[in-house]
């Protein structure tokens, strides 16, 4: 589940660099906040603090509540590397899964 969850918030956060209505931001700054709040809870009962820490700081970036506003041109290289840095997630979950190291 962990996984399909960053794999959509990785394709919401790349559609980001296209032109969308405004409702579509507004769609990904909750879905990117709550997913972020969910991976800091799970790696939290992990015991994976400094992952946690992160996802906290992303799940604050993408606040929909009070949020953060930059110009367009500067969320583009934000988006795309969290984007990045999820699919790098995946596929460091998907290697660990394969070693049997990890729990889904």
């Amino acid at each position: 589940m962990k996984i399909l969850i960053k794999c959509v918030i990785s394709a919401l956060l790349i559609g980001c660099v296209y032109k969308m209505p405004y409702g579509y931001y507004q769609l990904m700054r909750w879905l990117v906040c709550a997913g972020f709040i969910y991976f800091a809870y799970i790696e939290y009962e992990a015991k994976r603090i400094y992952i946690t820490v992160i996802c906290i700081g992303i799940a604050i970036l993408f606040n929909p509540l009070k949020p953060i506003y930059f110009k367009k041109q500067d969320w583009h290289p934000i988006d795309i590397g969290i984007a990045i840095a999820l699919i790098v997630w995946v596929v460091i979950d998907l290697v660990m899964l394969s070693k049997g190291k990890y729990e889904r």
